[in-house]
């Protein structure tokens, strides 16, 4: 679902410029779940970045810039990108 200045997702892979705006966002948890992991992935040279806290609930409130042709990957049932201003 997609709302002004934010998305919401489940767990999977979602493709920047595709499935998502390129740009900066806050991370924001919106289901009970307690663990998880937020990954951003760059194909272009195949670097991983776990996002900082990317384990349980610290993950919410970290920001993270999402480029065009990056994988945001995410096990949380439910997360919420919200588009920094």
């Amino acid at each position: 679902m997609t709302r002004a200045g934010q998305t919401d997702l489940t767990a999977g892979v979602w493709e920047v410029g595709t499935d998502l705006e390129p740009g900066d966002y806050r991370i924001a948890k919106t289901s009970n779940t307690n663990s998880g992991m937020v990954q951003v992935e760059d194909e272009a040279n195949g670097q991983i970045e776990n996002i900082p806290g990317n384990q349980g609930s610290s993950v919410v409130n970290q920001e993270v810039k999402l480029k065009k042709g990056q994988q945001f990957r995410t096990n949380f049932d439910q997360l919420r990108l919200v588009k920094a201003e």
